[in-house]
């Protein structure tokens, strides 16, 4: 069935398609009301790495209660630890917490008198609650049980000045779920007035305006209703919930301007409204069909990394893509169906941009380019190269705890810890040193012992490390002697002391277990090599030493990262070309296109570059101070976002060129009356994007924040820079090479 009856068939039909629709989102809209239970934070387990083995073996091997651990801190300004209302606080909290199910045991201060527990001045001391989970998953989901279960304790003291807060990494991680959820939201709050405005201008006609934004809210809706049912079986990031949001509004809305420009387009030749939808959908259908392909493509790549952060972008992206694309060629043209001339009500409610006027501007504008291509596309290129500019400075890493917004709880409750100098303590190293022998030997054993002594010398001597907790650092002052003499009898003595067994022993007593906490004062990057040294610490030839943590994630999540760029990009390019080429039967136009789109992606780089770690311009956006890194997964989402949404563009604008062309075989003037006819549908698509990505430059979650301003960057200069000056320019140097091997035009 061509398009042209399809869309006969869909006006014919229209009432029983808005009908299947209606339904489809009044089941999606029950749905995506729970999206954000089914969503969790954090860049998940990378399979097959260090980290995910270490973080196994601690739950699998290990009754150590802290290391499925949540940290509560306690500060107050007036009152000092000695305090008894503070002493008091402590103690309720504790019972409100041993109480249940989901608590082992708890460790303040008082029961340590260990003063890394509490600041110098007495003002804040920290409580670890060790959970009973058997992997983070658990840990999050008892995270928000633990806060409630001390709530109404919290609530009474934080009257009297004594603040209580719960973090950790389970909790950072739930609260980044949270505050992502909101920047959604908010994010849509600030984009949809303006997108509004842009519509009215567009098409100075309520209806007309009102019906994309309306199938961009639609598009976004279904879909987390999708994600939700996804969600039972599959897990996602938060970062699923903002993709969809930003590309649900963004191509929703420019699948349905593209339509419903064409759709009034053929009402003003004095079409039928059948003939006008049947037009539609076999011209600007066409191109929404081969958008959302090239989309899809890009979106696509992301499921070649490693990370489900990543995958679950793909997941989020592809998804929303998939519904508008379906909802642009079904839906939209049902609706227009229904509204037939109504579209244009109320008439020129502002200026639209078909007028004469507007379109005599881009024919000139067409002219001049026509005219001037060399030197058009030389601008077009220092422009750019400008813009690019800055990627030369770029930084991988991980911004630092300070940019977790205030808002966050766990976030409140870092900052206590740093004021104890244990900012890196919801960050702990875990070194698992075990046997390779074969035999019921204990690691404690002597013969064993002084290859643990040597390790424990190795770790303390390193000048970034803070503390170290292990069966041979069990108490400062203790000598190597010492320690040969308490394990001597290994039996006696974990009968005396059961906690050795307990926080240091694997069930099979063939692997101890060291854990490390950095210094405030040592950075991320630093820290990072610091672990990769301890991975290659000499323990002999009968011991192997396993180093797992956040830190030694933070070293495989590069890695991986860096594996997969080469692939994912490979992927995107090829499969784009293959799809513009089938599309316009030509090698010029997609290797032409995958330049263009280059250049795009590296003016996105160069923003966040510029902004993020440059500092360039960062007040605007509510951004205080620079970050440390941008994390890879970052430009990794740019990339495929943009090559894909880039494709809109290109697709819109050599729709219209080819169409000329198949009638005129005047490859000038196809490209003069293809810009004309889409520059300012263009701009305007192009507009509404920059509204709905930037309005998430200006989320709480500094991640959010980075993809935001990096795709609106993107785009605007794609939209602008790319298709409005360097592609024709491009293409009236070309001229009827554009076009080989495929048809000549008429």
């Amino acid at each position: 069935m061509s398009l042209k009856a399809f869309g006969r068939r869909i006006h014919a039909l229209r009432w029983l398609v808005i009908g299947a629709w209606i339904l489809a989102l009044l089941v999606s809209s029950f749905f995506a009301k729970d999206v954000e239970s089914v969503l969790r934070g954090g860049a998940g387990a990378i399979k097959g790495s260090q980290s995910l083995m270490v973080d196994t073996l601690l739950y699998r091997d290990f009754d150590n209660p802290f290391t499925k651990v949540a940290i509560v801190t306690f500060k107050s300004a007036r009152l000092t630890t000695d305090h008894p209302d503070f002493q008091a606080a402590v103690a309720k909290i504790k019972k409100d917490l041993v109480e249940k199910p989901f608590i082992r045991e708890t460790l303040s201060y008082y029961d340590a008198k260990d003063e890394r527990m509490r600041t110098e001045d007495g003002h804040a001391l920290a409580m670890l609650v060790g959970m009973k989970a058997k992997d983070m998953r658990e840990e999050e989901k008892i995270l928000p049980e633990l806060r409630e279960a001390i709530r109404e304790t919290k609530e009474a003291y934080k009257k009297s000045g004594l603040l209580i807060e719960t973090t950790g990494r389970s909790a950072l991680t739930y609260d980044f779920n949270i505050i992502s959820s909101k920047d959604s939201t908010k994010a849509e709050g600030r984009a949809i007035p303006l997108t509004l405005m842009v519509l009215l201008l567009a098409f100075g006609s309520l209806v007309a305006a009102g019906l994309p934004l309306f199938m961009g809210i639609f598009s976004t809706t279904v879909t987390m209703g999708l994600i939700v049912l996804l969600g039972q079986s599959v897990e996602l990031s938060t970062l699923t919930q903002n993709i969809a949001t930003m590309l649900g509004l963004a191509v929703g809305i420019d699948y349905s301007l593209l339509m419903v420009n064409r759709f009034r387009e053929g009402l003003k030749e004095r079409l039928s409204v059948s003939e006008a939808i049947a037009e539609t959908l076999a011209t600007s259908g066409k191109a929404v069909i081969y958008s959302g392909l090239a989309v899809l493509t890009g979106l696509c790549g992301l499921f070649l990394t490693p990370l489900f952060e990543t995958q679950s972008v793909g997941v989020g992206g592809t998804m929303v893509v998939a519904v508008s694309v379906l909802a642009a060629l079904t839906l939209v043209p049902a609706i227009l169906s229904v509204c037939g001339t109504f579209i244009d009500w109320p008439p020129q409610f502002s200026k639209s941009i078909q007028s004469e006027a507007s379109k005599e501007a881009w024919r000139k504008w067409a002219s001049f380019l026509m005219d001037r291509p060399v030197r058009a596309l030389l601008v077009a290129l220092v422009l750019i190269g400008t813009m690019v500019w800055p990627v030369q400075k770029f930084v991988s890493g991980f911004p630092s705890q300070k940019w977790f917004p205030l808002a966050m709880e766990s976030r409140r409750g870092l900052d206590v810890l740093a004021d104890m100098k244990q900012g890196w303590s919801i960050f702990p190293v875990y070194l698992i040193v075990e046997k390779k022998e074969e035999n019921d030997t204990p690691i404690l054993a002597p013969r064993y012992l002084a290859k643990l002594l040597k390790v424990s010398r190795a770790i303390n001597g390193d000048p970034l490390v803070g503390s170290v907790v292990g069966p041979v650092d069990l108490q400062p002052g203790l000598s190597s002697l010492n320690y040969l003499m308490l394990y001597s009898n290994l039996e006696k003595t974990l009968s005396k002391y059961p906690k050795i067994s307990q926080l240091f022993l694997s069930h099979d007593r063939k692997s101890t277990l060291f854990q490390v906490v950095m210094k405030d004062s040592a950075t991320l990057e630093e820290s990072k090599a610091a672990v990769k040294r301890w991975e290659k610490l000499d323990v002999g030839e009968n011991l192997k030493i396993k180093v797992g943590g956040q830190l030694v994630f933070y070293n495989d999540y590069d890695e991986a990262m860096n594996a997969s760029f080469p692939r994912v990009i490979a992927f995107v390019l090829f499969s784009t070309f293959l799809v513009l080429f089938f599309a316009y039967r030509s090698f010029l136009i997609p290797l032409k296109a995958i330049l263009m789109n280059l250049l795009s992606v590296g003016a996105g780089y160069g923003a966040l570059v510029a902004v993020f770690l440059l500092g360039w311009g960062r007040q605007l956006i509510g951004l205080s101070e620079v970050v440390d890194g941008i994390p890879q997964s970052i430009p990794l989402i740019i990339f495929c976002v943009v090559f894909g949404l880039s494709m809109d563009y290109e697709v819109f604008l050599l729709s219209r060129i080819k169409e000329s062309y198949d009638q005129s075989g005047d490859n000038r003037a196809a490209t003069a009356e293809g810009l004309a006819l889409t520059g300012g549908i263009i701009t305007s698509a192009a507009l509404i994007m920059v509204f709905v990505f930037g309005a998430f430059a200006w989320a709480d979650m500094v991640l959010v924040k980075m993809l935001g301003l990096g795709l609106a960057v993107a785009v605007l200069v794609d939209a602008t820079v790319i298709r409005c000056l360097a592609v024709p320019a491009f293409m009236r140097i070309a001229g009827r090479w554009n076009w080989y091997p495929g048809e000549k035009g008429k």
